[in-house]
């Protein structure tokens, strides 16, 4: 199997994955023609271009909208890194070459790349709390905390609700798509 094909498999298999078992996505803007461009080691920029992340990006935006899916977008600038996941401090300064710190204030240990995530999650779930409430009131439809619910809709005869979005395994796409253009699933 060529690198290419087995690459195209490979980000169609993660994000379908990830479409699939999450709700909500959200994902950091990191400016990947910027980061290209950059000053950073020839050797570095080929690995990198060969993971594909604008391609990942765009099977996750496109999966996610036909799965009715919500990706949050958090802009390159959000300091992910350098803010504490365990109490909110933010850094000053975290250069790349430092890949686990300790915060000063709680002392929790953390790996660079993984307190990023969980700070994007973070953001991310909050963007979409504070754009889905209403400047009164409460929204219909959703639990305590604002976060819209997912109603099941009918399935095809024979089968159990199924969340938003989702089709039958058996199901290919373009028969989803031809269901949903006539209103039948």
């Amino acid at each position: 199997m060529r690198a290419v094909s087995m690459r195209r498999h490979e980000l169609h298999a993660v994000s379908t994955t990830v479409v699939r078992e999450h709700a909500v996505i959200a994902v950091e803007d990191i400016g990947l023609k910027a980061l290209a461009r950059s000053g950073y080691y020839r050797a570095f920029r080929r690995r990198f271009g060969s993971a594909a992340p604008g391609e990942l990006r765009r099977q996750i935006d496109y999966k996610a909208a036909w799965n009715e899916r919500t990706v949050v977008e958090i802009g390159r600038f959000y300091p992910s890194s350098k803010i504490c996941s365990g109490c909110g401090h933010k850094l000053m300064a975290l250069p790349l070459s430092i890949r686990r710190w300790t915060c000063p204030v709680c002392h929790d240990t953390h790996d660079r790349d993984l307190n990023a995530a969980k700070n994007i999650r973070a953001e991310g779930l909050r963007r979409l709390v504070q754009d889905s409430q209403p400047a009164t009131g409460e929204r219909p439809g959703s639990h305590a905390r604002g976060v819209p619910q997912a109603a099941p809709i009918p399935g095809p005869a024979g089968t159990q609700n199924r969340e938003l979005g989702s089709r039958p395994p058996w199901a290919r796409p373009s028969e989803v798509r031809q269901a949903r253009a006539t209103g039948s699933g």
